[in-house]
This record gives C-alpha cells, sequence and structure tokens, in this order.
C-alpha cells in the first residue's frame, strides 16, 4: 500500500528552504543567550566564563550561518554535480507499511528508510523534509492535497513517537490576527 506519493524537483532552491529552516529557534536562542552570556560576565568582570560563553556563541554563529548552509546547500550540490554531472534530482517518495520509499529517477537509485530511524521533519515553503542522522528525504507539499500535510503529521507520529516535526510559523496553527 502506497500512502501519501509525492514526485518533484530536488534543486538549490530546495536546498536553500531547508538550509533555512533546519535551525530551530531553540538553537538560535542558545546561540544569543551564550553571547549575552559573555557580555554579563565582562561587565561583572569575570573573564573566564566571558571567554568560554564568547567562543561557544561564535562557535554557535559559524555553525549555523556557515557551517550548516554550506554543508545544505553547497555540499550537496556539489555532490549531485560529481556524481551525475547534475544540479537537481528528480524524485519519486511514498509511505509504507515499512518506511518511505523514494526513487531518484536522475540516477535511477532506490532506497527506503524505516520509521524508526526518523529524527525530525522540517516544513519549508515547498516540501517536508523527512530527515535521519545523516539523510533527508523530500516530500513535496504540492502534491498533497488540502489537509493531507496535517494527515501527514498525524501518519508519522502513529508509526514513531519519538519523531520531532518543526513547522512553518504560518502553518503551524497560530491563532494570531
Amino acid at each position: 500500500m502506497e500512502w501519501f506519493k509525492t514526485n518533484g524537483i530536488l534543486d538549490e532552491h530546495i536546498l536553500r528552504g531547508i538550509a533555512k529552516y533546519g535551525i530551530s529557534r531553540t538553537e538560535k536562542v542558545a546561540t544569543l543567550v551564550y553571547l549575552a552570556g559573555g557580555t554579563v560576565f565582562i561587565l561583572l568582570k569575570v573573564h573566564v566564563l566571558a571567554v568560554f560563553y564568547f567562543i561557544v556563541g561564535l562557535f554557535l554563529v559559524l555553525y549555523q550561518m556557515v557551517l550548516f548552509k554550506r554543508i545544505t546547500v553547497h555540499d550537496n550540490l556539489k555532490n549531485m554535480q560529481l556524481v551525475n554531472g547534475v544540479s537537481a534530482f528528480q524524485y519519486i517518495t511514498w509511505f509504507d507499511e515499512e518506511g518511505i520509499a523514494l526513487i531518484n529517477l536522475t540516477n535511477h537509485a532506490e532506497g527506503k528508510i524505516l520509521y524508526r530511524h526518523f529524527i525530525k521533519v522540517i516544513e519549508t515553503e515547498d516540501i517536508l523534509a523527512v530527515q535521519t542522522k545523516k539523510w533527508f528525504v523530500p516530500v513535496f507539499k504540492d502534491q498533497l492535497g488540502p489537509g493531507e500535510v496535517e494527515e501527514l503529521f498525524a501518519f508519522l507520529k502513529s508509526r514513531n513517537r519519538k519523531i520531532k516535526i518543526r513547522r512553518l510559523k504560518s502553518t503551524a496553527g497560530s491563532k494570531r490576527k
């Protein structure tokens, strides 16, 4: 049985969306806390702690603004180009009893990732990036019908209770007007 079958193209635009939404609000706040803590410790003249907090804060800034984006966008594009000579892959993805299945139509590769290996799902404007420790699989939102994104999240939670779902602010059900 196939559920939530989608197809689409993974390209630089999609990768930039993942880089944009891949860092959680908690990680961004932690960076600000460390940098602010460093400032407070300078004012309190506790220089050892100030140096420690600034180093950790600067490392987090470096990771979030440079390394994560570079790994997500540039390294993936470079690998696509080196391995297949293209800058985009066309995927078909669907869910079945065991996990998510995918076919890369560009290089004719097939794969399956079991539900127990899912760590989180990151929603961007274009896709849902179903992530494991090392990879992500794109589920293309424009291929899903009205309400199917919510159904998919409920389905994933029923298959793996530990999975974290990171929603876009505009679609996370906020009732602000």
